[in-house]
């Protein structure tokens, strides 16, 4: 259940695109299982690979919408 993820932190495993452009992958960790997802993002810088992000949304059945982490 993808909805499970909103709130959670994650990790960007393939770079995400700026302002929704394209899509990367995240890993996050949703009821003890790590899973992969793809992930969008409406913040106006690539987020690089290795970055903690913050999942904000769902975008689609196998896509989450991120962001930076606030500080």
């Amino acid at each position: 259940r993808i909805e499970r993820a909103v709130g959670a932190p994650a990790i960007v495993y393939l770079g995400i695109p700026p302002s929704r452009q394209g899509a990367g992958k995240v890993t996050v960790k949703v009821q003890n299982r790590t899973m992969e997802y793809r992930a969008v993002t409406q913040h106006n810088e690539t987020l690089p690979t290795g970055k903690e992000v913050m999942v904000v949304g769902v975008a689609g059945p196998d896509t989450l919408e991120v962001g930076p982490v606030p500080e």
